[in-house]
């Protein structure tokens, strides 16, 4: 089965977790993604945007307690730490994981 770019960049902007900005040149290469100016606009941001597993679990174990709360937090770092023990290298929310996949076929973008 082929890579669906539009699907998965639909993914990523459906994301709770995905960055306003992020959200932003997703869409607008959904628009024109004939353009390499925003192709290459969208591809920088996901790089920069995409977080590796430990900078998802320094996350949980800080800041995330104060957003989404104790219990979500302590859930989330137990999670990413299972998924890092795994050989996950990439933060698990949704917005990370179709960032994942789109930058492992940027080729196709």
């Amino acid at each position: 089965m082929a890579f669906d770019v539009i699907k998965e960049v639909e993914n990523l902007i459906a994301a709770p977790s995905c960055d306003k900005d992020l959200k932003a040149k997703a869409q607008a290469y959904l628009k024109n993604s004939k353009d390499e100016s925003v192709r290459k606009a969208f591809l920088d941001e996901l790089s920069e945007d995409v977080c590796s597993i430990d900078s998802a679990i320094g996350f949980f174990e800080g800041g995330a307690k104060k957003l989404f709360g104790e219990e979500a937090a302590a859930k989330m770092l137990s999670d990413a730490k299972e998924k890092k023990a795994q050989g996950e290298k990439y933060c698990t929310c949704d917005a990370c994981q179709a960032g994942k996949k789109i930058l492992e076929h940027k080729d196709l973008v």
